[in-house]
């Protein structure tokens, strides 16, 4: 059994084609990650032989993922689920893919995209998301030919954002949550020690065109967005803020692989 104690912080990481998703700028329900041919849902855990992240745990296209504390039970799941708020950095640094795409979100998303519910801090309180590090380049975002985002002009683009969840509990997993079948659970638990998580929607390639790709799967308006580049002031080799050393190092793994902010996070609205 896992003990109450602490409180535990742990720390959830989103990287690549997922869109955190609410009804206004502050709050988020759930982050979607598009389903297509391109992309592969995984999570990426600490490894203490190593002392890097795991091989990839395949992640399911199911009804859904969510976090159970502080003990996994498939024939009575205990999940915690609440909005998650944003931070000031969250909101300048993530793109809005209303901003981007026009439009609405699809009303049957979840044909389209695997919700990752956010988990509830203790007391029910909302766990705060924000940025952990950034891309090389800054963004400059064209909707057919008209600026979409950046309120001057250029702005740096988050590459990593990061949610983190207070519990007293010791133990916190990620499952798979399927229709007709008991939750299975991903990987292994976050624990004190061990407290880092990356979810990632992997591209199997890097074509340009991703964000505007992903972005009408999701959205029911056709788009088509330019990418124009600049240096992020913000990104350096150190500049990665995430609380385990080994999310940085596979994170500088995915940017030297050619993962750009064509496939970074986005939000809705």
């Amino acid at each position: 059994m896992s003990s109450a104690g602490g409180p535990y912080n742990y720390y959830i990481y989103f990287f690549g084609l997922i869109c955190h998703m609410g009804d206004d700028k502050l709050d988020k329900h759930f982050a979607a990650m598009v389903k297509d041919d391109e992309h592969d849902p995984v999570a990426y855990f600490y490894d203490p032989i190593s002392t890097k992240a795991t091989d990839p745990y395949p992640i399911d296209y199911s009804d859904g993922v969510k976090f159970s504390m502080p003990d996994f039970d498939p024939e009575r799941p205990v999940f915690t689920v609440a909005d998650a708020r944003t931070t000031s950095e969250f909101r300048r640094f993530v793109p809005s893919l209303q901003d981007l795409m026009g439009g609405h979100p699809r009303l049957n998303i979840n044909e389209f995209a695997l919700p990752v519910y956010y988990p509830a801090s203790d007391d029910n309180q909302k766990c705060p998301l924000t940025v952990a590090d950034f891309y090389k380049d800054e963004g400059y975002y064209l909707r057919n030919g008209n600026r979409v985002w950046g309120p001057s002009g250029p702005d740096c683009v988050a590459s990593l954002t990061q949610l983190t969840l207070t519990t007293k509990y010791e133990t916190v997993w990620l499952v798979n949550v399927k229709k007709n079948e008991p939750p299975a659970k991903i990987g292994i638990p976050l624990t004190p020690a061990y407290p880092c998580v990356i979810i990632a929607n992997l591209a199997c390639n890097h074509n340009p065109g991703h964000l505007t790709k992903y972005g009408n799967i999701l959205i029911d308006e056709d788009s088509n967005v330019t990418i124009l580049r600049g240096k992020c002031e913000l990104y350096s080799d150190d500049s990665c803020r995430a609380n385990c050393d080994w999310v940085c190092d596979w994170l500088a793994d995915q940017i030297r692989a050619g993962n750009d902010l064509e496939c970074g996070n986005t939000n809705w609205p």
